[in-house]
């Protein structure tokens, strides 16, 4: 009878989504299981330790790492966009990288471990028919860091080899006696104030017109101990 085979139909469908929902549910469980599994012992017997922007930023709240021993955080480190630490916008491009070098009492304090500004952010400043300058530099501070420096320069258009030549000295000249009078700190201000891009510019302006002129990347080679 057509209304018997109907109500057959609808036991089986009905005992089939039954059957779907047991299945979803013991799925869930054993994703909760291996979820909360590794959890437990991944944070049992450990503290957690607040880090710290280096002085020159005023020592503020970067973030919060755990550790069973204070010791084994030494080292590491953290990235913070520029306007996250100063509350300038306009070097949103830019990163600056912390490294823990000291922990007391459950606070990580850090020091400066590098710079860089977004490939995407140089990549758009470059245009056709203008020529790129790139050059890399390693200097040292007069309080005894040593960093590498790379720089990328557009000028207005394209221009001879000579020309070129002319810059890339004029800048490694200005980085070397630069940083020299300066300490880490001078020096990291400049970069994210953008005071040593504009100074660069201009004096790399009196050779030949510069349309665009960014610090691409800071790195550590040697940091003081201490």
């Amino acid at each position: 009878m057509p209304g018997e085979t109907e109500r057959r139909l609808e036991k089986k469908e009905a005992e089939r989504a039954e059957k779907r929902k047991l299945k979803a549910a013991e799925k869930t469980e054993k994703k909760q299981q291996k979820v909360e599994k590794p959890k437990a012992k991944k944070w049992k017997g450990k503290d957690w330790f607040t880090v710290l922007s280096p002085k020159l930023f005023g020592e503020t709240y970067l973030a919060d790492t755990p550790a069973m021993d204070p010791k084994s955080i030494i080292g590491r480190s953290i990235e913070v966009s520029v306007p996250e630490i100063t509350g300038n916008e306009s070097n949103y491009y830019m990163k600056l990288r912390f490294k823990i070098n000291n922990v007391s009492d459950r606070k990580a304090f850090t020091r400066f471990d590098g710079l860089y500004s977004s490939r995407d952010f140089i990549s758009r400043m470059v245009r056709k028919r203008s020529s790129k300058i790139r050059i890399i530099s390693n200097i040292e501070t007069k309080d005894n860091w040593s960093l590498r420096m790379s720089m990328v320069e557009v000028l207005l258009k394209n221009t001879d080899a000579t020309t070129q030549k002319k810059i890339r000295e004029n800048i490694a000249q200005f980085l070397d006696s630069n940083a020299k009078k300066s300490t880490i700190d001078d020096l990291v201000k400049a970069a994210v104030n953008s005071f040593t891009q504009k100074n660069l510019k201009k004096s790399s302006s009196k050779i030949y017109p510069v349309r665009f002129m960014e610090i691409e990347k800071i790195e550590v080679l040697k940091a003081p101990a201490g």
